[in-house]
């Protein structure tokens, strides 16, 4: 095995020059066969290359590495470092996820795959805003106090992240992309460099070749192959590339003083930048890999290293070094919330997100908490999220199954306060596609007032062209419509003297999501949507077989509520519940009801108001909500509201005597609600009840 120059992590020694796994197995066209592969990795080891940086993202890249393990027997020889965070898979589907429960089933994850029982450098791939560093990090030094991690590392974090990070233990290496085409640590206004060598903290460089531009191997990005997502990176595009070639030639010309490629004089200058940096270039084939460590043989001048320099600024190739979807996972962006107003964003988010196709394949696989933080990186990005939302989230498209005129519905739906709940509101927040067997005649659960049950039979028979179902039960009916091709569709109503308070008595969290005619809500995001759990309120193993039966086909894992945990997990931003607003025009001038008092705008909405929380008590607990919360209704009133303190239960009905019946008594009760909690607001100090919208929905 041949010698290379060491430089350190920690006390280790480890090769200037490392070798990224990522491109051997994933994102840069279709991975080769195994044993091609193998001969890319026996040739690292023969050419004393024993430093190796793997991903549990990078496919099957720490899988092909422990079978190598397992074929030489050479484990304690490779200085191993692998990642975790940039996504967890389902049933977590979070991105990026750095909560501890995940790091130690992540870190599990990756010794049964590499086939080791000890990592050299592990690395917190990307921060999540959701999760502290603090807390990522104290969890991931679990395995250094057990002996199975020797250093922690962190990828692509701010200055700030690191020094807090950094507080907790210490953290060996950051990992960034750095080359001359990508020199942003060294910013001043990012501080990452000055931070990091402040610290002592070493920099691994990725990319270092600008992901293979900088060789020299390609003259436009039409010869990247098809499935190569550098397609997407603005940096990369068609105008850019006379740029990119001109530093290509610059790096040439100084190569040819050295007999060295553009590519050796890009690591070559890496390296001059001082020790702490250690560059590691990915390649899956052995002719380039022998070019790259033929790098530390290149000794660059004082005024060469200056004119490598010089070249990158001239050549000052503009555009963000990822695609835009992807912007919010580098240098820690996420964390500054909200969008800053005068933040624009890149110019490229709307070029490349006016291909629909581009913006549904990038959005189809992100999670609502996912899709908001994207929608908080930019302006750009927050508007390109807002134009997306009612393509992806369509209402009418979704009751068209159910109604030739969905609108013509939602106009009943505003007249009544009828909500839509149980599967197909799940359906509709979850984007779940209509191929579940158990769905195969779709079942519209319908929730109306009492007082408009007549109207809501009328409207179903009379303009949707549906009949009583069988059995026919005059409190809860059912009705149905055979179509063309024999599937049926029915319609569930459940007559009740208040369409939510019944919704929060379901016996699961997965149908406490609803629909009204301008909205739709979840109440329980983050536990529904981001852990897939259903957790089963109702006490009896009738209820838990129920949910079995019914939820666990549909990929949702169910866990019983007993016993009551300290707050199940509710929220989707940290403070908010999911709201999702609609279109509404059209509606209005069907708005007004043929009985009763008009319809009218309201100042908030009406769950903004409404305070709830998730309990189950012990006996006879087949509903949702506190168990000091009162339902307060009145027959003048148009909705029906749930308040959790007596204190302000008595001011709302203090204020119903003292007001006469109106046209918009709705109204003005909510604005003194508003109010008093306004006033009130140092005595609740418990905010995490409060019932939200987030902005960005």
């Amino acid at each position: 095995m041949s010698k290379l120059p060491t430089r350190k992590i920690g006390d280790t020694e480890v090769t200037a020059i490392g070798y990224g796994a990522m491109g051997i197995a994933a994102f840069y066209g279709p991975p080769m066969p195994d044993e091609d592969r193998f001969k890319v990795l026996d040739a690292l080891y023969e050419r004393g290359c024993t430093n190796w940086d793997t991903a549990d993202l990078y496919l099957d890249s720490e899988e092909l590495i422990g079978k190598w393990f397992k074929r030489t027997g050479k484990r304690d020889e490779i200085f191993l470092a692998t990642k975790f965070g940039f996504a967890s898979p389902p049933p977590r589907n979070k991105m990026p996820d750095g909560d501890p429960v995940w790091a130690r089933e992540a870190f599990q994850r990756s010794l049964d795959r590499l086939g080791v029982d000890h990592i050299d450098l592990w690395y917190l791939h990307r921060p999540d805003p959701t999760i502290p560093i603090e807390k990522s990090v104290a969890a991931m030094a679990e395995f250094v106090e057990a002996g199975k991690l020797k250093y922690i590392g962190l990828s692509e974090v701010s200055s700030a992240t690191l020094r807090r990070a950094h507080a907790v233990h210490p953290i060996a290496a950051v990992q960034v992309e750095y080359s001359p085409f990508s020199l942003d640590i060294e910013d001043p206004k990012v501080g990452l460099l000055k931070t990091a060598r402040e610290l002592g903290v070493k920099i691994i460089a990725y990319s270092p070749l600008g992901r293979g531009l900088l060789t020299g191997q390609y003259k436009g990005p039409e010869e990247f192959p098809e499935d190569d997502f550098r397609r997407l990176v603005p940096k990369f595009s068609k105008e850019n590339f006379p740029r990119v070639l001109k530093l290509v030639a610059d790096l040439q010309k100084i190569g040819e003083r050295h007999g060295a490629t553009a590519g050796q004089v890009c690591l070559a200058w890496i390296l001059a930048q001082g020790d702490d940096f250690i560059p590691i270039p990915g390649t899956k084939h052995i002719k380039y890999l022998d070019e790259n460590l033929g790098a530390v043989n290149v000794k660059l001048s004082p005024a060469e290293l200056e004119e490598v320099r010089k070249a990158a600024h001239e050549a000052d190739v503009e555009g963000d070094r990822y695609p835009p979807a992807e912007q919010v996972w580098r240098f820690d962006r996420r964390r500054h919330l909200p969008p800053p107003s005068d933040d624009a964003g890149p110019t490229c988010f709307h070029d490349v997100f006016s291909n629909r196709l581009i913006l549904e394949n990038v959005f189809s696989f992100a999670t609502p908490a996912t899709i908001i933080h994207i929608g908080q990186a930019c302006r750009s990005a927050h508007e390109i999220v807002l134009e997306w939302l009612p393509f992806a989230f369509n209402i009418n498209r979704h009751l068209s199954r159910f109604f030739h005129d969905p609108v013509a519905f939602r106009s009943f739906q505003a007249r009544t306060s009828s909500l839509i709940g149980g599967l197909q509101a799940l359906k509709f927040l979850d984007r779940s596609a209509y191929d579940d067997p158990k769905d195969a005649d779709p079942v519209l659960d319908l929730y109306v007032y009492n007082n408009f049950a007549s109207d809501t039979a009328r409207f179903i028979i009379g303009s949707a062209g549906y009949e009583y179902g069988q059995p026919c039960h005059w409190e809860d009916p059912q009705f149905e419509k055979r179509l063309e091709d024999g599937s049926r569709r029915r319609i569930k109503v459940k007559v009740t003297f208040s369409p939510i308070s019944t919704i929060f008595k379901s016996k699961t969290t997965c149908t406490t999501n609803f629909i009204s005619y301008e909205k739709a809500y979840s109440l329980l995001p983050l536990t529904t949507f981001e852990e897939r759990q259903c957790l089963v309120i109702a006490s009896g193993a009738r209820a838990m077989r129920s949910a079995v039966d019914e939820w666990e086909p549909r990929g949702w894992e169910i866990e019983a509520l007993e016993p009551y945990p300290d707050e199940p997990c509710r929220f989707l931003d940290q403070r908010h519940c999911w709201v999702l607003s609609f279109n509404v025009s059209g509606l209005a001038s069907s708005c007004v009801p043929p009985e009763g008092p008009v319809w009218g705008p309201l100042p908030s909405d009406p769950v903004d108001t409404t305070v709830w929380k998730l309990k189950s008590l012990k006996q006879n607990a087949n509903y949702v909500g506190d168990p000091s919360y009162s339902v307060f209704f009145s027959n003048y009133l148009k909705f029906t509201y749930l308040l959790d303190r007596e204190e302000i239960l008595k001011a709302a009905s203090l204020f119903m005597e003292a007001e006469c019946p109106t046209d918009s008594l709705d109204a003005k009760l909510i604005s003194f609600l508003a109010r008093w909690r306004q006033e009130h607001k140092s005595q609740l100090t418990d905010q995490r009840r409060k019932f939200s919208a987030s902005p960005y929905w």
